[in-house]
């Protein structure tokens, strides 16, 4: 914050009378801004340089003990030459054969706490909040001491942060206090 209330101040100070017909008050700068302007920027030049290219994806349904699937082929053929000698293979067969079989067991781990950019796009996509009120919202919940500060993009906790101490501040709160003991309970510490 520091630097961008300094570097603020220094380009409407130094700049901005520059700048011939500029139609605003302040030059402003954050250490937010410059990334998410390069963000914005190079989207929009990926955007430009973006050519619509055909191609064709294969599938083929298959019934098994009465059940029908539809089985997608991996490839995608952008020739339609390509596309048609392979299906011309596919024509011909009456019956599959499966040659393998593999299953793999996933873990998926539990989800990191939202930054900024998250918390708006879920805000926009369940909520259907627009992004300046889902920042009021959460500034507000910030404010009254239920969150994290909203605009920050960390992650994680610090390993000192006390977290036994946090879920005691809430054990006697009316409406999150029953659920201290369990989360209590599953708590691991890193």
């Amino acid at each position: 914050m520091k630097i961008g209330v300094s570097f603020t101040r220094f380009l409407t100070k130094t700049i901005l009378p520059t700048i011939k017909g500029a139609n605003t008050p302040l030059l402003s700068y954050g250490p937010c801004q410059t990334p998410t302007l390069w963000f914005c920027v190079n989207r929009y030049y990926e955007i430009k340089r973006f050519e619509q290219k055909e191609y064709y994806k294969v599938y083929v349904e298959a019934e098994i003990n009465r059940l029908k699937y539809k089985i997608y082929y991996s490839t995608n053929f952008y020739e339609k030459k390509s596309l048609i000698d392979f299906m011309t293979t596919l024509k011909g067969a009456t019956s599959m054969r499966v040659i393998n079989i593999s299953t793999k067991k996933n873990t998926k781990a539990s989800p990191v706490g939202l930054n900024t950019v998250q918390m708006l796009r879920v805000a926009s996509s369940f909520l259907k909040m627009s992004p300046h009120e889902a920042m009021r919202v959460a500034e507000t919940l910030y404010t009254r001491g239920y969150i994290t500060y909203p605009r920050t993009e960390t992650t994680k906790y610090a390993s000192s942060f006390p977290f036994e101490d946090f879920l005691n501040d809430f054990s006697n709160h009316p409406t999150f206090g029953k659920f201290v003991p369990s989360i209590k309970k599953s708590f691991t510490k890193y």
